[in-house]
């Protein structure tokens, strides 16, 4: 009888334990105008003393604000919050400005999971997928690169907006590969966003190394080097950036070092303290704007490298490459080291910086420009490739690969 009383208080105990946390996470769910007001303040002294980028007018915030004010003020979650703020940010027409919630946190079992690990174009028959992360629920599913989603949980056409869901969550998916239908369920959980570098021989003297990703936890120094040296003997390297969304600049330099010399310059660095009062003009290239831009910016160049592979080179973007990615495309065409091929990359290059906020916001901002060599800028232009493909044609391996190896002059039977 003991025994029994206590299961049912053990019972009751956990009941209550369950109902206590709902409650709790309700409530700071919640945001209070002293809460949001705490948290505007902080991102107006960010944005008018600290955010840089060309030709924008941060002092502008406050109007900016004003104008959404209403939308703010009636945000009660953080989700909401959230969208608010960011639909006011989007008002500077860059990336890299944006506001992160508690709720995306990378050990948050609760929180959305947008990408699911599917990347690809909205279509007018569905998500056109480009890409597949391993690991991830849509790999589990047995989606595949080059696979038409054409609904999801019975709407269509799919699109990426639908692809969301709580950890653990299932959603339903309907997808095509050539003419076939096929559905499954995905079950969201979390995983990594990037793949590891990797590397792989279409033919026997041609190396295509992989990297999906310029972040600590996309880019490996140590594994990049080894595929280096891997592939030091082929008579073609084939970077592929398709997807890569960039990261840290660092990366970028390291893996230019396995291709480029130190005597070049891969980039500039133009801050808000060497800005001073030229308006940056982006068609003006080779013009006086341009040279006081290449004077006034700070000079990056490639890491050292113990190793550098001096063969044939061909480097694949496409409308994800982004960042990082674009910038170290750019510094290959502009020093004419190798070939860009694939569609235009996707033109998001500004450093940025993430700084706390009241009740665990972050809110990421630019602080400064990143210019090729020449004094381009890369944001909301991209790089445009020496060879232009559709997007079907440059997530197709087979054929980019193809057309890589012609274009380099390599013969098939090498």
């Amino acid at each position: 009888m003991r025994i029994r009383r206590n299961r049912r208080f053990l019972a009751f105990a956990a009941a209550v334990l369950l109902l206590c946390s709902a409650v709790i996470r309700a409530s700071t769910d919640g945001l209070d105008p002293e809460t949001k007001s705490r948290i505007l303040v902080r991102i107006t002294e960010s944005l008018t003393r600290k955010a840089f980028a060309f030709n924008t007018d941060f002092d502008r915030w406050p109007e900016i604000l004003g104008d959404h004010q209403k939308s703010i003020d009636t945000a009660s979650t953080t989700r909401t919050f959230e969208e608010a703020v960011d639909n006011a940010l989007n008002e500077f027409g860059i990336s890299h400005i944006y506001l992160m919630s508690p709720r995306i946190k990378s050990t948050d079992t609760t929180s959305e999971i947008y990408r699911l690990g599917i990347s690809g174009p909205n279509t007018t028959t569905g998500i056109f997928v480009t890409h597949v992360a391993k690991g991830s629920p849509a790999e589990l599913v047995g989606i595949q690169k080059l696979d038409v989603i054409t609904s999801i949980n019975d709407q269509s056409p799919a699109k990426h907006s639908d692809l969301k869901a709580a950890q653990g969550e299932t959603i339903s998916i309907q997808w095509t590969r050539t003419g076939q239908s096929l559905s499954g369920e995905l079950i969201c959980k979390i995983f990594e966003r990037a793949d590891d570098p990797w590397i792989e021989w279409p033919q026997k003297n041609v190396a295509v190394i992989h990297i999906h990703g310029f972040g600590s936890n996309a880019y490996k120094m140590i594994a990049v080097s080894r595929l280096f040296r891997e592939a030091r003997d082929a008579k073609a390297v084939i970077i592929d950036l398709r997807d890569n969304y960039g990261g840290k600049l660092q990366n970028a330099l390291h893996l230019a070092g396995k291709v480029m010399s130190r005597d070049q310059v891969f980039a500039l660095h133009m801050s808000r303290r060497l800005y001073s009062k030229f308006e940056y003009n982006p068609k003006a290239i080779d013009t006086k704007l341009s040279i006081e831009a290449k004077q006034r910016s700070r000079k990056l160049r490639p890491s050292f490298s113990l190793f550098r592979y001096g063969g044939k080179l061909a480097v694949l973007v496409d409308k994800s490459s982004a960042s990082a990615s674009d910038i170290f495309a750019a510094a290959v065409q502009e020093h004419n080291r190798g070939l860009v091929i694939g569609t235009q990359s996707r033109g998001a290059l500004i450093g940025s910086k993430v700084v706390g906020l009241p009740h665990g916001f972050r809110l990421t901002y630019p602080f400064v420009e990143v210019l090729t060599s020449q004094g381009k800028r890369l944001e909301n232009n991209g790089v445009l490739p020496d060879i232009e493909l559709t997007f079907r044609e440059t997530a197709d391996d087979d054929y980019i690969y193809n057309v890589a190896i012609e274009a380099l002059d390599l013969d098939n039977s090498q």
